[in-house]
């Protein structure tokens, strides 16, 4: 799995990917950005870099288990602690927008900004988990919807979800022709 978000400057690159969204948050119409995670980018742009670069989107359940260090127990990448000053989240307080890609320490595996920053595509179209134990489970071949992980910097602390909108077992899903500037992605080795 590659070690950071893919930034700006790398998907200005991809002849073949396709312009990113506009909008007062979206990284690539900003100056000074490169090195921050690309965002306002849809499924398709993001499966088309991964593609352009010999690698492709990580499923769920490999993100999932990279995010988590490759432990059921670990909630965050840093492990139990509250995220304050260990992800770019809540960044309500005039300074808007995404951090620098490895802002952060890094996660049990050495990946960056697993939590926090934007959230990350992955391969899978959504369906519930089933209750069945599987190892690696594969996402359905079809769906409307597709999965992103990972919390981002938009994202605080809520009545609903608590500190959880930045654990490696939050999951949310939107059709893949939606950019927002809060989601972006990395890529994995085929």
């Amino acid at each position: 799995m590659d070690r950071s978000e893919v930034t700006v400057d790398a998907y200005l690159r991809c002849g073949e990917c396709g312009p990113t969204g506009v909008g007062p948050y979206c990284n690539a119409h900003r100056l000074g950005l490169g090195n921050h995670p690309v965002n306002c980018v849809n499924w398709y742009q993001a499966d088309a870099y991964c593609r352009s670069v010999g690698k492709r989107l990580p499923t769920e359940a490999e993100w999932e288990y990279a995010a988590r260090g490759g432990s059921r127990q670990l909630d965050f990448p840093w492990g139990p602690e509250p995220p304050d000053g260990r992800a770019c989240w809540k960044r309500d307080s005039g300074m808007l927008g995404t951090c620098p890609v490895g802002s952060f320490a890094p996660g049990a595996y050495g990946l960056l900004d697993m939590a926090g920053n934007v959230w990350e595509w992955v391969h899978d179209w959504h369906a519930p988990y089933t209750t069945l134990a599987e190892d690696n489970p594969r996402g359905p071949m079809a769906g409307t919807t597709r999965v992103f992980r990972g919390g981002s910097w938009l994202d605080s602390y809520s009545r609903d979800f608590g500190y959880r909108i930045l654990s490696g077992s939050m999951r949310f899903d939107a059709p893949p022709s939606e950019r927002l500037a809060n989601l972006g992605f990395r890529c994995v080795a085929k």
